[in-house]
């Protein structure tokens, strides 16, 4: 005798094959629970446990305040190679984007001044986004000197290693979880509160100096970093060096 089938299991069959053929494009909206419900004949509680085990499977995701929607593969960046975020995501497969949101010279502030040894430095914050989607908000601080031969047009639409008259050659960088302000929640079109990762990096040219301070944060929703780790044969075993803030 035929065992019959949970309902929510046929909705989550049938949204998994809609997703399967392309029906439901990765990244796209899916419909309100209350619109799924209606298609299905059943209730919200069997929509959502059916959304309930595909998220389980990866195949969907969902946001407050934004609905459920279609999973993707994240992107990766890979944190022992030194390269802009562009090549990142054309290498993923995915088309780069930036929107310039600042270009400006100002003060620089304590902390600012105290990793360039200026006091007056270009801010150049930026949008990066992957097939159109917002991933992270990237803004950089060069010191005076470096960015007066920098334009706005030139900034929009390159690489800043690439612009700036000296060789970059290393960078180093801290990682933390932060919660997403008023502003990058709507830049990033997350809730206000919603994890984030930021990254705080200094890089520095081939005399050892260092050029560009930059803060930036990223939606942990679609973008993911990796790291190669290697054994240190005078250390006896594979090592991460990792810091902690102080305790305040």
């Amino acid at each position: 005798m035929q065992t019959r089938r949970p309902q929510y299991e046929l909705v989550r069959s049938d949204l998994a094959s809609d997703i399967a053929s392309g029906s439901l494009a990765a990244g796209a909206l899916l419909p309100s629970e209350v619109d799924l419900a209606a298609r299905f004949q059943v209730s919200r509680v069997t929509v959502r446990r059916a959304l309930a085990l595909l998220k389980a499977e990866g195949l969907v995701g969902s946001r407050q305040g934004y609905g459920w929607f279609v999973g993707r593969s994240p992107l990766t960046q890979s944190l022992d190679v030194l390269a802009p975020i562009d090549e990142h995501i054309a290498r993923a497969g995915s088309k780069p984007e930036r929107r310039l949101l600042r270009f400006a010279f100002a003060p620089a502030s304590e902390v600012v001044a105290a990793v360039l040894a200026t006091r007056s430095v270009l801010e150049i914050a930026r949008l990066n986004l992957a097939d159109g989607r917002p991933i992270g908000r990237n803004t950089a601080f060069i010191d005076e000197r470096l960015g007066r031969g920098l334009s706005l047009e030139a900034v929009d639409g390159n690489s800043l290693h690439r612009l700036l008259p000296v060789t970059v050659t290393s960078a180093s960088q801290t990682i933390s979880a932060i919660a997403a302000s008023s502003a990058d929640a709507q830049l990033l079109q997350v809730a206000r509160g919603a994890p984030l990762l930021r990254f705080e990096r200094t890089t520095r040219d081939d005399a050892g100096r260092p050029v560009i301070y930059s803060e930036a944060v990223y939606n942990p929703e679609f973008t993911e970093f990796s790291l190669e780790l290697h054994v240190d044969p005078t250390r006896g075993g594979a090592r991460l060096n990792a810091t902690r803030p102080p305790r305040r």
